[in-house]
């Protein structure tokens, strides 16, 4: 028969435990020769000195034991839990515990055992610090259900603030006052006083643990079990212990078993939003079964400038795009904003004549921009020599268009026009950086198509350079990077 005290902590994150056992004892290494943190004349070293030696609590590092770090909800819980022997099959009642969390199961199984309810009736708070208070009634409810006696009981009076304790509070605060599990701390002004609103450190909990394992009243020696009911696929079972020295019992629950699946098929499969359903055979309850399967939930594609979050699995958007920043070059994502660029730009042109604002101009060529009477910012050249003028417009979009090639020549008073109007830059070939004539339109004299051609993409490729080096060296950015020098 093995004797096992009936406080058990179980590792949690930096709060680390193990059972409680009948052999423990104060004598061993002194925490102060460990831990930085903890003196010799520190209030809580005998304490720190007593759960380090027997293997209560161990230090967040090697050399520090952070006596003052606080302890949530669900890690108080948890200890507990653990030492039943982490029961499963109780069912979730708060909001704010979601499945499958490392703390669900434990806050289950102590809220229907009356161990630890939560802040209302659907939170639990399970992040939220752990009052002094909120420790007491955990150790006071959790004895109960251990089946110890807990009649014992010290009013709360005559503590300063002992008014200050909650009503729901009170059982369990002046139980542990009476069997000495709590006696108070010092305030500012040197009182001794409860503090039962104060979060609990880890060095009041040392402190508690010390006198709780050390307390004969919580040690019992369980016989092996004799089990109630057993479980099934689905139901919890149940095995009563009972102590060889007192003759108390304590019922323990058995977890469910769980299904044997077998001949499993999908017949529904689980969307975003939708639970799925698997069909299957239990072998063990011999039983053909639905489950739902777990809805996939959405995998959102942040937003951008111009297309909302989007889920990548299904496509459901949420929320509106981002939109560009109000600047020339959008700083999220590089796209040149027109309007903005246009409301940039507009003082520099009324400046100019004609609402023009030349950046280059001699006998046989002009390069400038202007903008036209419908806010559109448009850019014009014309470049020429004795025989050839080419003229071209371009207005800065969001998708930026050339409108047109013009071949001009005035050769004995006769005109004639060859080019493309409407060419969408998308649509020339930009990884042979070729100018594509798609439409040869009226010319008078034939032979003069291929000098056209080679004459309007030099053209088209100086006029752009221009344009882009007048827009990086005033704005910061260029219209684009397209350049021609071949043609087809």
């Amino acid at each position: 028969m093995k004797k096992i005290i009936c406080f058990v902590l179980a590792l949690v994150t930096a709060f680390s435990v193990i059972i409680c056992g009948a052999s423990v004892s104060a004598d061993g290494v002194s925490s102060a020769d460990v831990f930085v943190d903890v003196k010799n004349d520190s209030w809580f070293k005998a304490s720190v000195d007593y759960v380090y030696n027997n293997g209560l609590m161990n230090g967040t590092s090697a050399t520090r034991f952070e006596p003052n770090t606080k302890m949530s909800r669900a890690m108080l819980v948890t200890v507990l839990w653990r030492y039943e022997g982490s029961p499963m099959g109780y069912a979730n009642r708060f909001r704010d515990i979601p499945a499958g969390a490392w703390y669900t199961d434990a806050v289950s199984w102590a809220r229907e055992n009356g161990i630890a309810a939560g802040v209302s009736a659907t939170q639990f708070n399970p992040d939220g610090n752990v009052t002094r208070e909120q420790l007491t009634t955990f150790m006071y409810r959790y004895t109960q259900y251990m089946g110890c006696d807990v009649s014992a009981a010290q009013s709360a009076s005559k503590f300063p603030d002992g008014s200050k304790v909650s009503n729901w509070a009170k059982q369990g605060m002046e139980w542990s006052i009476a069997v000495g599990v709590i006696s108070g701390t010092k305030d500012a002004w040197g009182k001794t006083v409860l503090a039962p609103g104060d979060n609990a450190t880890r060095a009041e909990v040392a402190t508690v643990l010390m006198r709780y394992c050390s307390n004969p009243l919580f040690i019992h020696a369980w016989d092996e079990g004799t089990k109630i009911s057993e479980p099934t696929c689905t139901e919890r079972g149940e095995t009563v212990y009972k102590c060889a020295d007192c003759g108390i019992e304590k019922r323990v629950a058995v977890s469910p078993l769980g299904h044997v699946k077998t001949s499993q098929s999908t017949t529904k499969a689980a969307t975003c939003t939708e639970n799925g359903t698997l069909h299957f055979f239990c072998s063990r309850c011999e039983k053909w079964l639905d489950e739902p399967i777990e809805k996939l939930g959405h995998t959102w594609k942040a937003a951008t400038c111009t297309t909302p979050k989007t889920c990548s699995r299904c496509g459901e958007t949420s929320g509106a795009a981002l939109g560009h920043t109000d600047t020339p070059k959008c700083s999220r994502c590089g796209r040149n904003n027109r309007a903005v660029l246009i409301s940039c730009l507009r003082n520099d042109v009324i400046d100019k004549y004609d609402g023009e604002m030349v950046f280059y101009e001699d006998d046989s060529s002009y390069f400038g921009l202007w903008i036209s009477t419908d806010d559109q910012l448009v850019y014009e050249s014309v470049v020429g020599d004795s025989t050839y003028a080419v003229v071209f417009q371009m207005t800065l979009e969001d998708k930026d268009m050339l409108r047109y090639v013009d071949y001009l020549t005035n050769d004995s008073g006769q005109y004639g026009i060859i080019g493309n109007y409407n060419i969408k830059l998308s649509s020339i070939t930009k990884n042979t950086s070729k100018l594509t004539f798609s439409d040869i339109y009226y010319v008078y004299d034939s032979e003069d198509i291929e000098a056209f051609k080679s004459h309007a993409a030099t053209s088209v490729k100086g006029a752009l350079e221009m344009l882009n080096s007048y827009m990086k060296n005033n704005y910061g950015f260029s219209v684009h990077a397209l350049g021609y020098t071949n043609y087809n």
